[in-house]
């Protein structure tokens, strides 16, 4: 049975409100989707809306053609080992973001593969590419007119802060980049084999794309651009010649390319001082050293990896470098630490084989089909290079474009078509309820928060009181327990209420939400601060022996682990002076040498350090007086403090580095 037996899903009704609404979830998620996992709640709600309508399609006995088995295993068995792996994550919240991202996937994905097909006469896909770049032209224009503080109502709650500065529709610069440099990529190679006078609508955004990109701040497109054209052109010519046409034209372009890039790469090299800037862009915001943690945590948990976005929190205890590391940089070596060999493998043997399907289907003689095939390889490839230097698949925009590309390379074009049997139309009506079940859970646990951070975010640089934004906030928290926003509410909270209450609620608070992620170092030692408060000595200090890499502290770059420590064993020993003063002189003794640098200039918001440098000083005189005091008075020191508190407490931090 053909096809055309019976309405197509793609060129029917349902298909047209289908692409409107993914279209329009797809610009929604790159100006409301950061690192937190509740940005990602809009985006869940929109998503069901063209799941919903497809399954519907589906039902009324939509036809669709033949889905390949390569495409299956991708949505079976890829997505469903993905989401598996999300689901035993112990960081839920990032968990349930990263779900989002997988459920995203599939459904862009089938996207791709259902328009492929289409005739698609009235140039659709070209307006809705045309509108997305002219979309974030404006928002550029618009964010460099005017102080826009953050994306949409995205605050900075912590340390995924590079995705919460306003710069287009994204809330990152090199996500901006890498948006422009694809679509640009795209529409060149589309226009390139397409050619006449059809394509100088895809002329026309190759070259706003390109020439955008270089007004993003990232330096990404300086070599990134060059390398789009070259690819665009390595498509071209691969289409003409298995088309059987002359490739004189494509093939001059590529080579005049390839020289150009080898001149110039080798004047940049020969230049003194050449090869050492162009190691420094490689290895900027310390990528070879990320990638490093990355083969580390992976080897750690080699086949099934340590779960859905652990990859900061398996790294942070072991980190060397300056600022508190959020994504390895690297997608390959970030798949590894999340999901293992496994996960790796998957992603690998997707990314081949669908650009095997694209060169098989880039000889098709069907209509449109050879431009658009090659038009999706040049993306695909573009967005797979990119993923090797930067976090781009952390982007539901930028992943939701590589899905489209695979859909499209997937979709068989050798005539006549063949239509999907009824079981696999059965088949895939179960996995669209089945990502419909799943955004709709997804929805419930994050819509409320995204509508609820608003009132947060309005405060957010203005001149509102502590107690403004505390309130604020804790409407979020109420029913959202991600402890990056809990870390946020207990410190804006204790500084509003400075008192015995609002301490042990803090600490009732951040218990709930170590429960969602065991391994957030901050908010356990946001919690040993407060129970130093509260004068609960030996509890913090059950808290702080997790704290640190094995043999000492851990790196103060990170988190002012030191000074932290030395201000909990001084509050501990002067609390026992008269009543323990052995156990005091021991935990002072301890203290003195940790003493120092007790503000560092770029220590994280994090930080609860009580002291300046004048009242240091102050406290480093007062432990001296105190220990000359305690020594004088015939104390000797009582080491007992040190024992382990339970079976593998024992730490390092009384150590010195």
């Amino acid at each position: 049975m053909g096809v055309s037996d019976g309405f197509r899903v793609s060129e029917s009704g349902y298909g047209r409100l289908a692409a409107l609404l993914l279209w329009l979830a797809w610009v929604c998620g790159m100006a409301t989707h950061g690192a937190q996992a509740y940005s990602s709640g809009l985006s869940c709600v929109l998503l069901c809306f063209p799941v919903l309508v497809l399954a519907v399609a589906l039902l009324r006995g939509g036809r669709l053609v033949r889905i390949p088995a390569p495409m299956w295993f991708c949505l079976l068995a890829g997505g469903g080992y993905f989401l598996v792996r999300c689901a035993m994550s112990y960081n839920v919240y990032d968990a349930w973001n990263e779900a989002v991202h997988v459920l995203a996937a599939a459904v862009f994905y089938l996207a791709g593969f259902l328009y492929a097909p289409s005739k698609d006469e009235k140039g659709w896909l070209l307006r809705a590419a045309g509108a997305a770049v002219l979309l974030q032209v404006v928002a550029m224009a618009v964010v460099s007119l005017g102080d826009v503080p953050t994306p949409l109502g995205r605050p900075l709650f912590s340390l995924e802060g590079t995705l919460n500065v306003a710069h287009s529709l994204f809330g990152y610069k090199n996500f901006t980049a890498a948006f422009l440099v694809v679509s640009g990529a795209f529409a060149l190679t589309y226009a390139l084999v397409e050619g006449g006078r059809r394509s100088l609508g895809w002329w026309a955004v190759a070259l706003v794309s390109f020439a955008v990109s270089f007004c993003c701040s990232s330096r990404a497109p300086w070599m990134l651009v060059p390398l789009a054209v070259a690819v665009a052109c390595c498509f071209w010519l691969l289409a003409r010649v298995l088309a059987g046409k002359r490739a004189v034209a494509a093939g001059m372009c590529l080579a005049f390319l390839v020289l150009a890039g080898t001149v110039g790469v080798s004047v940049l090299l020969a230049q003194e001082g050449g090869a050492g800037r162009f190691a420094h862009w490689l290895d900027s915001h310390d990528r070879l050293y990320l990638s490093s943690l990355a083969l580390d945590a992976g080897e750690r948990a080699l086949w099934f990896g340590n779960g859905a976005r652990s990859f900061v929190w398996e790294v942070l205890p072991e980190s060397w470098a300056k600022h508190a590391p959020n994504y390895a940089h690297n997608e390959y070596l970030q798949m590894f630490a999340d999901y293992g060999l496994t996960g790796c493998m998957l992603l690998l043997s997707a990314l081949a084989v669908h650009v095997w399907l694209g060169l098989q289907r880039l000889g098709c003689e069907d209509g449109k089909r050879p431009a658009l095939v090659a038009a999706a390889l040049a993306g695909f490839v573009m967005m797979a290079l990119y993923a090797g230097l930067d976090f781009v698949w952390h982007s539901m925009g930028l992943l939701a474009m590589s899905a489209f590309f695979a859909g499209v390379l997937a979709a068989p074009c050798k005539l006549p078509l063949r239509a999907e049997s009824k079981a696999g139309r059965g088949v895939l009506t179960a996995v669209c309820v089945a990502v419909l079940a799943g955004l709709a859970f997804l929805s419930v646990m994050l819509f409320p928060a995204w509508c609820r951070q608003w009132s947060y975010a309005s405060l957010v640089g203005s001149s509102a009181s502590v107690q403004a934004r505390a309130s604020a906030l804790s409407r979020v928290v109420g029913g959202y327990k991600d402890p990056l926003v809990v870390n946020a509410y207990v410190r804006l909270m204790v500084e509003a209420v400075p008192s015995s209450a609002s301490w042990e609620e803090g600490v009732r608070r951040l218990d709930e939400s170590l429960s969602y992620n065991p391994k957030y170092l901050y908010n356990a030692a946001l919690k040993a601060d407060l129970l130093d408060r509260l004068g609960r000595f030996r509890e913090a200090e059950s808290v702080y022996r997790r704290l640190h890499v094995r043999g000492g502290i851990v790196h103060s770059g990170i988190y002012p682990w030191r000074p932290v420590y030395a201000l909990h064993l001084a509050d501990w020993g002067m609390s026992l002076v008269q009543s323990d003063p052995d156990a005091a002189l021991s935990l002072l003794q301890a203290a003195l040498p940790l003493m120092s640098g007790m503000v560092d200039s770029w220590a994280p918001r994090q930080s609860q350090l009580r002291l300046s440098p004048e009242e240091e000083v102050k406290a480093r005189k007062m432990l001296q007086a105190t220990i000359w005091y305690l020594q004088t008075s015939g104390a000797s020191p009582d080491d007992a403090w040190k024992a382990p508190a339970a079976a593998g407490e024992q730490g390092a931090l009384y150590q010195s580095r």
